[in-house]
């Protein structure tokens, strides 16, 4: 097992767009958001590349809202955007691109949750991969 903390705002993975001459890119606020995100994978990453089957939990927790109160001190479920599987998508493709999972297709069993933060909590993103 390996678990790795992301002290970032969670993003979906967006849609790519596509320009007049028919070539794809992914926006720039993503492509910043996934650079960012291999960075601290790269510090936490011992070098052990998962090339069989994974399991993965992901939580994702999300800035608080500033309208909720401060006698509600915990963390709350988030059933508004982003969906959930883009933010998984988000997130292993990240794991991908810096080489921890040798190709998404490897996951085989996937549990990922969305949460607003606790009243003294940061926006993190955690995710833990366990053979499967």
């Amino acid at each position: 097992m390996k678990s790795f903390y992301i002290p970032m705002q969670p993003m979906a993975c967006p849609r790519p767009r596509v320009t007049k001459r028919g070539h794809a890119f992914m926006p720039k606020p993503y492509v910043t958001w996934k650079r960012s995100v291999i960075a601290w994978l790269f510090t936490e990453w011992d070098g052990h590349r998962f090339e069989s089957g994974v399991s993965l939990r992901i939580v994702a927790v999300f800035k608080r809202r500033s309208s909720t109160p401060k006698k509600r001190p915990n963390r709350e479920l988030k059933t508004t955007k982003p969906d959930i599987d883009n933010v998984a998508k988000a997130c292993m493709d990240a794991m991908v691109e810096c080489e921890i999972l040798k190709d998404d297709n490897l996951v085989c069993m996937l549990q990922v949750e969305k949460w607003f933060a606790a009243l003294n909590e940061e926006p993190h993103i955690y995710i833990e991969v366990h053979d499967a």
